[in-house]
Order: structure tokens, then sequence, then C-alpha cells
């Protein structure tokens, strides 16, 4: 009797639909240890390439954090179905991966680009954009409050763009 509920629970176990159609959430420290380069960057440009490597972004390196110098310029690729959101003439943070293909790349498959705004519908470069979803923030790292109404309050954690660099500064 006992093998016979065994079964029928390892069975039911086994026929459970998994949904693999979301990424695993990555902590800042890992994005930042994975990334081949990561800049606060000011967007300057963007091109549609051909090859499947989708839309390349130049970008002016306004703070190093990894392996950047102040003023070099970085291209990168985002090539994802899910753009990683990067808009010229915006401000960002972005941690950059290598694609053998399309070079370099914007790592977590496109979510490790994160706009620095305001999360009220003003100009102020006061917090860092994080998809809470994808993301996983360390403890005792200060947030903003607000929400825009063009978002899911739920999705998005808003940090202090001083407090989020900050982390950095000592680990280039």
């Amino acid at each position: 009797m006992k093998r016979r509920i065994f079964t029928s629970l390892l069975l039911a176990l086994l026929s459970y639909p998994v949904a693999a159609d979301k990424l695993a959430r990555v902590t800042l420290h890992t994005l930042f240890e994975e990334a081949s380069r990561a800049a606060v960057v000011d967007v300057e440009s963007a091109r549609l390439v051909e090859g499947g490597c989708g839309v390349k972004y130049t970008a002016l390196v306004v703070e190093p954090l990894k392996n950047a110098t102040k003023g070099m310029h970085v291209t990168v690729s985002d090539s994802y179905l899910r753009s990683a959101g990067l808009r010229v003439g915006k401000t960002f943070v972005l941690f950059e991966g290598k694609d053998a293909k399309c070079g370099d790349i914007v790592s977590h498959a496109g979510y490790a680009a994160f706009a620095i705004e305001s999360p009220l519908l003003v100009d102020y470069k006061t917090a860092v954009r994080i998809p809470k979803s994808y993301v996983e923030l360390p403890a005792g790292l200060p947030l903003q409050a607000g929400h825009r109404r063009d978002e899911d309050s739920t999705e998005v954690e808003w940090v202090e763009t001083t407090a989020f660099l900050e982390q950095w500064k000592n680990k280039k």
C-alpha cells in the first residue's frame, strides 16, 4: 500500500507542468561579478544592425564601475525579444556581457540595464529603476518611494542613485 501511494505521488509530481519562460532572479553582486564591464552611461545613439544582433547602442561612460574609464565610448547590442529599454538621451547603469556572435551585449538577457531617473513624472536622476522579478536587491539598500503610472509597482523598485553606486566604488 505504501509503495502504491509513493508511486502515485511520484507520478503526480513528475507530471506537474513547469514553465521556463522567466529568468531566475540574479543578485546585483552576481551581475557585477559576471559583467565584462559595468558603468553609468549616457546613451548617445542607436542603430539597427543586420544578422540578428538587434539594436546597437553607443554610450558615453560618465561613471566607471568596472573595466571602464570616464569619457570612453562603449557599444552594446540588445538582441533579446525583451528589449533592455535603453533609450537615446537617457542615463543607465549598464552591466555588459559577451556574446560570440554580437560582441558586447546587455547582460542577463537584457535585464541588466537600469535607468537612472525619477519614480515621479519629473526629469530628475534620483533613483535607479530595478525590475524586482529579475534582480534581487541586497538588504539595507535605501529605496526611494513612489512609482510611475505607467509601471506596475509590484514589479519595480527604485533605489537611491548615490547608494546604488556606492556599493561598487571599492570593487573596480
